[in-house]
């Protein structure tokens, strides 16, 4: 068997982070308002929350994480459902 060394160097460096600061106001979902749309009614536990507060907002340069891969929708009055590398979002 032969063993070779290999010798790796790392540097460190600084990272600054760009963004709102603060805290960002708490999100619900009612789950009555899915209930009325037949199209999502099996997805209520999914799509339902209550006083939510987003922990990382997500820019547009991570676009391959929000793109949808299923879609749920009705028609343009209801609620849209997609779903996307991230799980599902509500829309609407």
């Amino acid at each position: 068997m032969i063993l070779k060394k290999l010798r790796i160097y790392l540097r460190i460096a600084p990272v600054e982070l760009h963004g709102p600061k603060g805290k960002f106001k708490s999100q619900s979902t009612d789950s009555d308002i899915i209930k009325s749309c037949a199209h999502l009614r099996d997805m209520e536990d999914e799509l339902s929350y209550r006083e939510a507060r987003p922990a990382v907002l997500i820019g547009q340069d991570n676009w391959y994480l929000i793109i949808s891969q299923e879609i749920r929708q009705r028609n343009h009055k209801q609620l849209v459902a997609s779903y996307t590398k991230l799980g599902w979002m509500l829309h609407g």
